[in-house]
């Protein structure tokens, strides 16, 4: 399968990156990101994209890696086109 997930990191040292479409949810991704020195300690953004079949879309998810650990965060997407993210 072609990864059409991509995700630029303005503020912070660049990751590995895995993300995986839900299969009950299609327009949801569940990425996980591994930074080989440790997860930075100061708040930064992710920047992720997609462009699948003429579909695209686009959202900046800010993290705060010494927040709250137990509160899932939800964030809406830019979309162009008919595609959902």
């Amino acid at each position: 399968m072609q990864n059409f997930m991509h995700a630029t990191f303005p503020s912070s040292p660049t990751p590995t990156m895995y993300c995986n479409q839900r299969t009950a949810a299609l327009n949801t991704f569940d990425c996980l990101l591994i930074y080989p020195s440790g997860v930075p300690n100061k708040l930064f953004s992710v920047n992720f994209s997609y462009n699948y079949q003429g579909k695209s879309g686009a959202v900046t998810v800010n993290v705060n890696p010494l927040g709250p650990t137990s509160n899932q965060a939800t964030t809406k997407a830019t979309t162009v086109g008919s595609g959902r993210v």
